[in-house]
């Protein structure tokens, strides 16, 4: 018998039965709370290595006019900016995009926390307050720059029963981190995801994406670790032109983890319209080792 197809078989059911224990919970995890009034999003027009400059842009969308609003991008040490304002203040329009950008670069290696801060004044009923905080989690090398934080040697108390294998120094074994459960958008919370370790194989499954076009192959994706980041291949890609721009099945994804409950899914190879998206774990279940 043919080992892989057997293995992917194995693992294709693995992952048909966490689609059903994910049903069971469906009534919880649709009992999310609405999205916030303002969004945030924060992004780079590239991701910089170690001294090379890149634009760093705030988007800014609400779902109400304010009159008089702050907002205020915050840097990391060691980045110097090169050009650009990293305050804004003007006035915010129902369902219209405001944007301001600024030039940086990072003069030190490692983990990186940019974050963009708004805030409205004014009476803003039902709400008792408008505003809001978007983060961008980064890390940066000499050579090439991650989304997310480079992984960090494993703490006690986040440690699994086992121990963990031996390894490069400086670099935590998988056995470190749980990844298996229901993880959500941050974003977006009507979207889902399971995902699933098989000793050194991820599974993850988009179930919006499955309940939208009712095929189980096509909204699953499978991969091995490459370079502390997780790449993953739909098992039957095909396009998909959905209005949220989420067409993920056609293409790769590269999964990075920061911690154990938080995580940043970014299509690889796709249109220049393909977005990151940070998502969250909600539930949790016991992986297999």
């Amino acid at each position: 018998m043919n080992c892989s197809y057997f293995c992917l078989d194995r693992l294709f059911i693995q992952s048909l039965v966490i689609i059903g224990l994910t049903m069971f919970h469906v009534s919880d995890l649709l009992a999310t709370e609405p999205a916030p009034p303002i969004q945030i999003d924060l992004s780079l027009d590239i991701l910089p290595p170690l001294g090379k400059a890149a634009q760093l842009t705030c988007e800014i969308t609400s779902i109400m006019d304010a009159q008089t609003v702050e907002a205020h991008i915050e840097l990391p040490p060691d980045t110097k900016v090169l050009y650009g304002d990293l305050n804004w203040k003007g006035e915010l329009l129902a369902k219209k995009v405001v944007q301001f950008s600024v030039s940086v670069v990072f003069e030190t290696e490692g983990n990186k926390e940019i974050s963009c801060r708004v805030k409205a004044t004014g009476d803003f009923t039902p709400f008792d307050s408008l505003g809001g905080l978007g983060y961008l989690y980064l890390s940066v090398g000499q050579i090439r720059t991650w989304y997310g934080y480079a992984p960090t040697p494993c703490e006690i108390k986040d440690s699994l029963a086992n121990q963990p294998e031996s390894g490069i120094s400086g670099l935590p074994s998988s056995s470190c981190f749980n990844y298996g459960g229901i993880w959500q958008e941050e974003n977006n919370p009507d979207n889902y995801y399971s995902i699933s370790r098989n000793e050194d194989v991820l599974i993850m499954i988009d179930l919006s994406l499955l309940g939208e076009v009712g095929k189980p192959l096509a909204a699953t994706y499978m991969g091995q670790k490459e370079n502390y980041v997780y790449v993953l291949s739909p098992l039957a890609p095909f396009p998909i032109d959905f209005p949220d721009e989420r067409q993920m099945s056609a293409v790769s994804i590269e999964i990075t983890f920061t911690t154990n409950t938080k995580a940043v899914i970014t299509p690889l190879g796709g249109t220049d319209n393909a977005v990151k998206v940070w998502i969250h774990k909600v539930f949790n279940n016991v992986e297999e080792k």
